[in-house]
């Protein structure tokens, strides 16, 4: 089922272009919408990080190095996740604000990361970051967009 929902949504859904889909704040999108392209990213991601891993395995990096190169990765694949974001609270009639604080949590994550020691573990901020976001994500999912069109357009 799985394969099912992000072949459709990848193929030709609305007739939008890979670009509009991910990296344009333009317009809203509903619930399933947000899933599908969510994980499609997730896939993505998954996909991206284990060829880093792999190829500097391969091609003898540091443990440290192959980890630079992982956030930065991840870094990267904040733009469409944040423009997904976007665009899903502007089918819940909000502006953009909650999507840029969450994306400086996550940047802020990401280089709080590159200057520790692996062996610290989890930080009390860390851990406030990582529920405060899953509460966002969460909300993102769940809650029910507006029927009518608003300001941002109409509904899908």
């Amino acid at each position: 089922m799985t394969n099912e929902l992000l072949k459709s949504e990848m193929v030709n859904m609305n007739d939008e272009t890979f670009r509009q889909k991910f990296f344009t704040t333009e317009g809203r999108i509903n619930r399933m919408t947000y899933l599908k392209r969510n994980l499609f990213l997730f896939f993505m991601i998954f996909a991206t990080l284990f060829a880093i891993e792999f190829f500097g395995f391969i091609a003898d990096l540091s443990p440290a190095g192959i980890n630079i190169i992982c956030n930065i990765a991840m870094i990267l694949f904040l733009v469409p996740s944040f423009c997904l974001d976007v665009k899903r609270l502007h089918d819940l009639g909000k502006d953009s604000t909650l999507a840029k604080i969450f994306l400086g949590f996550s940047i802020f994550s990401a280089a709080y990361n590159w200057h520790l020691p692996i062996a610290i573990g989890l930080t009390p901020i860390e851990i406030v970051i990582s529920i405060a976001s899953l509460g966002f994500a969460f909300y993102l999912l769940f809650a029910r967009g507006e029927d009518n069109a608003n300001q941002y357009g109409t509904a899908q």
